[in-house]
């Protein structure tokens, strides 16, 4: 069985922050060619592991245009809720499920549900949901929307599972992980974990990351990347703002632990303030503003 796996979809028409592109076209065109090379691969599913949407509540317009391209391309799809899916944590009333309504080619997995197609079993867990056993005598497959990794996203980061101890703990023949929008493989004894991250990018931070799918045939597991098509990080970006509003959100993110740490040494939060503009090259018209309104906030 020739299957497509995809990562976060995060459909929208909403562009992020400095991206200067039209995003609602560029998802598209990036949806059209993955449907499209579903068909050219001759697959017989697509797996998508959660945050199909950004939000719960996508635009009549966006919806309808995601629901007439998955109706004409006759592809099957695999998929979870992630958080982006839900509406307050719940899965009534939001796009994702009525998505699944209007497409009769896609499956939308319950939790404790599943779905077998001759040999192969697909089991499904989404966003904050448990995650099942593996069926007998089958090939298993989980398509599963939580925090797994390969390495750390940041230091601080908590909350996440490595995919080595992952794959260890859960003994399916694939795993299809969603929520991380890194890519990165683990394979074990013939058995994978396959992350394939999202498939735009809408931060400065994925200023290295490159759209990929992977087509995994599970009769003899063959596993093959293939690059999404992509502009250029700088063509669709504001490079330069967007660095900059890294640099001063790095300095303020400083600045706050700096608070902290002086807290315990008896500087106020005022005198840190004044001392960090000070430092910083903050100009003096804005200085005095802050002490106008500092002077008015204690005057009270």
């Amino acid at each position: 069985m020739r299957l497509l796996l995809v990562g976060d979809l995060h459909g929208t028409d909403k562009t992020p922050e400095h991206r200067v592109d039209n995003y609602a076209k560029a998802w598209m065109d990036k949806f059209a060619w993955i449907l499209k090379t579903y068909a050219k691969e001759k697959c017989e599913g697509m797996i998508q592991p959660g945050d199909f949407f950004d939000s719960p509540n996508t635009s009549y317009a966006f919806f309808e245009q995601t629901v007439r391209m998955i109706n004409q391309s006759g592809a099957k799809i695999l998929t979870v809720y992630g958080q982006h899916d839900l509406r307050y944590r719940t899965k009534t009333n939001c796009s994702l499920t009525a998505l699944s309504a209007s497409c009769p080619a896609l499956i939308l997995g319950k939790e404790g549900s599943r779905h077998k197609v001759k040999d192969t079993v697909f089991h499904f867990s989404g966003w904050e949901e448990s995650i099942p056993k593996p069926s007998l005598k089958t090939f298993n497959i989980l398509i599963i929307h939580k925090m797994i990794v390969d390495t750390k996203l940041w230091s601080g980061q908590e909350d996440f599972e490595y995919g080595e101890s992952f794959l260890d703990k859960h003994r399916f023949d694939l795993i299809v992980s969603g929520d991380n929008h890194q890519t990165f493989i683990v394979e074990k004894e013939g058995r994978y974990l396959i992350n394939c991250g999202s498939m735009m990018r809408s931060s400065i931070k994925q200023i290295h990351h490159k759209p990929v799918l992977f087509i995994f045939d599970t009769k003899d597991r063959r596993l093959q990347k293939i690059e999404i098509p992509a502009l250029s990080f700088d063509t669709v970006f504001r490079l330069e703002e967007a660095v900059k509003t890294k640099e001063r959100n790095e300095k303020l993110e400083t600045f706050i632990q700096g608070l902290t740490y002086h807290k315990d040494i008896g500087l106020s939060f005022t005198e840190n303030l004044f001392s960090y503009m000070k430092n910083n090259g903050v100009e003096e018209s804005i200085q005095n503003l802050f002490r106008r309104m500092m002077d008015e906030r204690y005057s009270k």
